[in-house]
């Protein structure tokens, strides 16, 4: 299932649309297979490695309760070059750099150096493998603005979290719903409300405010998707995803609380 890039606030989702009307829940392992590949900045070759097989169950994890969604859920995912220490997610990591943010990056990871020889970037614990890919996109990798740290930083809180570093993540959380309420005050960002104010209400429950995060939850269930680059199908496809997201959302909540 490819992966369907987004014109504004959201970066990109997993082939969301296709997956939500057509795709049955298959049972296929999760596989992954090592291949060569060529760093874009230092040019030297490593193994890395690229899924083989999954089946649409991926989609139902819990990680989605986290505003995190597969293949992100997964370390193997964020690529690090053993050799510089160029960190970007898989689906970045064949992007041709331009010269200026080739400077730049040479100038961001001057200093890094691995304590000790490695031979599979998947060695690397993967908080070492997120701070350097933060250090890369901000650098010029990719979007270095608020729509693509509000997807970036709730995958860092995630593995940071699974690394039992729970403050770490909740701090990641709220900083995360900082550019979230600062994105719902942009003009341009008026139709995505509904799924602004659902990441709203997710980051708050995730930290420990579970009024506010129903409070916010219920309002985003109230209103309506409409994205102005979207057809009029993919923006109704979406919004009943949406819908029925947020609904299992607050089943669960209402779950915890029992």
């Amino acid at each position: 299932m490819g992966m369907i890039k987004f014109p504004g606030y959201s970066r990109r989702v997993s082939g969301w649309i296709l997956f939500f009307v057509l795709v049955p829940v298959f049972l296929n392992p999760v596989t992954w297979n090592l291949k060569k590949k060529i760093c874009p900045l230092c040019h030297r070759d490593s193994q890395y490695y690229v899924l083989g097989s999954y089946g649409g169950y991926v989609h139902y994890r819990d990680s989605r309760f986290e505003l995190v969604e597969f293949p992100h859920d997964e370390e193997l995912a964020l690529y690090t070059c053993i050799h510089c220490g160029y960190s970007v997610f898989m689906e970045d990591f064949s992007t041709k750099l331009k010269r200026k943010i080739q400077k730049k990056l040479r100038t961001v990871l001057a200093d890094f150096r691995f304590p000790r020889k490695v031979e599979n970037y998947a060695r690397i614990p993967i908080s070492e493998r997120l701070e350097l890919a933060e250090y890369c996109y901000a650098a010029g990798v990719s979007c270095d603005c608020a729509p693509f740290w509000i997807w970036f930083y709730p995958i860092k809180a995630y593995h940071v979290a699974k690394a039992d570093k729970a403050e770490e993540a909740r701090n990641i959380r709220i900083k995360t719903l900082g550019l979230v309420e600062s994105a719902l005050l942009r003009p341009k960002n008026q139709g995505i409300q509904k799924e602004l104010v659902m990441d709203a209400g997710i980051l708050k429950y995730l930290t420990g405010d579970k009024e506010g995060a129903l409070m916010l939850l219920n309002d985003a269930l109230s209103m309506t998707y409409n994205h102005r680059e979207l057809s009029m199908e993919n923006n109704d496809k979406y919004n009943r995803y949406l819908a029925e997201f947020i609904g299992e959302y607050l089943q669960k909540i209402s779950k915890k609380s029992q």
